[in-house]
């Protein structure tokens, strides 16, 4: 039998989405569902209170989302039933000191009739900017119109702020991809020490990284060596492997960058994790753009063009990257560049530690908080 109080904030929150075309429903804290809104008694309406709460205990990690529920974290799950998927953002709902259950709002996925073309980047876009956003206004909505958070407040803003910027790191990617994918010359190529940039970017990485619990480190060796491209775009294709390393690294592995010098002639980048690694079926398609996978049944990746980025931003230094990876054993990817002469009037300098970190609306900053955490409000 649920608590007495949780069953009063539950009528008080369906209230709230009473007209609302989105399925919202309230759960307590081990998951029973106790009461749902119009729209989502629609979308599960073959299924009873009592089946209700089979349908979620087929989440993964059950467990888990019911312990973060109970210390007020918000937390998001992917459900998928013959119906179709769904995803689930669950904001905890607090009384009397107490966190009691949670609000559930379901997302259901937008299906997709074509596995080509123009509606499936469409449909991937989409999707990428419909789950932040419902996360947004499902915060935004019971901030507004109800009391029972007050305590909290900061708990939802910090949820907000953690959709605005996967909204933010949506557009970064969508203008970087679309500028290296039709005009990859629109920016100078400069000549640069790519020992003194990997030494200030991997520092930048573990400033902000410390908050995803995931160990990184590096191996650079002290000697200057040359690279010619655009410094930005040779950023952003390592930070968007790195942070893909550590999102979907298991608890207790690490993630580490190595700087290799081969030859006279050419330098690698390699970055390895021992993580769940990439289902073979998978691996020969992750730099094609919008593709996306359940990686190591961590969840839908959002956009399926981070390492698209990636590739073309290590093709426009004449460079190339491979990938070799294991199911349940780890990835490896390597990027390999081609040696510039040091040529001292052509020389860029390299940008700072201090210069990634200071602005957190920088594309650096962005990609590096898909793993790490966006900045604490």
């Amino acid at each position: 039998m649920a608590d007495s109080r949780l069953l009063d904030k539950a009528k008080e929150t369906l209230q709230i989405f009473d007209n609302s075309a989105m399925p919202v429903m309230v759960v307590s804290a081990e998951l029973l569902v106790v009461g749902k809104n119009p729209a989502a008694c629609e979308c599960f309406a073959e299924l009873k209170f009592a089946d209700a709460l089979k349908m979620l205990q087929l989440i993964p990690d059950t467990d888990e989302i019911s312990c973060k529920i109970k210390i007020g974290q918000n937390v998001t799950a992917e459900l998928t039933l013959n119906e179709g998927s769904y995803s689930l953002f669950f904001t905890p709902i607090l009384c009397d000191n107490d966190y009691l259950g949670a609000v559930v709002t379901a997302l259901p996925h937008t299906a997709n009739p074509s596995k080509n073309g123009r509606e499936e980047i469409f449909s991937a876009i989409s999707q990428s900017f419909r789950e932040p956003l419902t996360s947004l206004f499902s915060s935004l909505g019971i901030m507004e119109k109800s009391d029972f958070i007050a305590e909290h407040f900061n708990d939802q803003l910090q949820n907000i702020n953690k959709s605005s910027y996967d909204i933010l790191r949506a557009c970064v990617n969508i203008t970087e991809y679309g500028k290296l994918r039709h005009y990859p010359d629109s920016s100078p190529k400069k000549v640069f020490d790519l020992t003194v940039f990997l030494l200030d970017l991997c520092s930048a990485i573990q400033s902000i990284a410390y908050s995803s619990d995931v160990p990184f480190s590096y191996s650079i060796p002290d000697r200057p060596v040359f690279v010619c491209g655009v410094q930005e775009w040779l950023a952003e294709a390592v930070l968007n492997i790195v942070t893909n390393s550590i999102k979907y690294t298991r608890e207790g592995n690490s993630v580490s960058l190595s700087l290799l010098i081969p030859s006279s002639d050419s330098v690698v980048i390699m970055v390895k994790d021992c993580g769940a690694g990439i289902a073979p079926e998978a691996v020969g398609r992750i730099f094609e753009p919008f593709f996306t996978a359940n990686v190591g049944g961590g969840g839908r990746q959002k956009l399926g063009l981070g390492l698209s980025v990636a590739k073309l931003a290590v093709e426009s230094f004449g460079g190339s990257i491979s990938v070799f990876s294991e199911k349940g054993s780890g990835t490896t990817m390597t990027i390999k560049l081609p040696r510039a002469k040091y040529d001292k009037k052509n020389l860029e300098l390299s940008a700072t530690s201090a210069e990634y970190l200071i602005n957190q609306y920088s594309p650096p900053y962005v990609l590096l908080s898909d793993s790490c955490g966006c900045p604490e409000v």
